[in-house]
């Protein structure tokens, strides 16, 4: 996915920068949203976070120095976590909305943790709005940054 989109980036697909920016956060998001909602507490969600902040900095034009708090901020688009957390939380609306499907009650009514290692879907239900968590982050993001200095 890499390879293709540094291909799209360099020849611009014969287009302006704006349309291979399009087609370079199609690609990539779409591919890292696929089924996020199973695999958004795994261990390995940092392997496809720099997938996503590569194409960022290909969609803003930034350099790997740029710090990854300006990524989301230069290439307006939600940062990867919270786009997860937003995935997860319209297939729980969908889940719960539908009383006929078979997974409504392993949501609803919600089974015992035994392994204190898994982050299990049902942990975390409650619904977010990703432009006030967005907001919320980045304004901690400042005051360390401030505090640091």
């Amino acid at each position: 996915m890499a390879d293709l989109v540094d291909e799209a980036s360099r020849f611009h697909l014969g287009c302006q920068h704006q349309y291979s920016a399009v087609i370079c956060s199609g690609l990539c998001y779409s591919a890292a949203e696929y089924c996020a909602p199973v695999w958004s507490h795994s261990a390995h969600t940092s392997q496809v976070d720099v997938q996503l902040n590569s194409t960022m900095r290909l969609i803003s034009g930034t350099l790997r120095s740029t710090p990854l708090p300006w990524l989301p901020v230069l290439s307006n688009t939600e940062p990867p976590d919270l786009q997860r957390k937003a995935a997860t939380d319209k297939l729980v609306e969908k889940i719960v909305k539908h009383d006929s499907w078979p997974i409504q009650p392993d949501i609803l009514s919600l089974p015992l943790l035994r392994l204190t290692s898994r982050k299990p879907l049902w942990l975390d239900l409650q619904p977010v709005d990703i432009k006030i968590r967005w907001r919320h982050n980045w304004k901690c993001n400042l005051c360390q940054k401030n505090a640091q200095m």
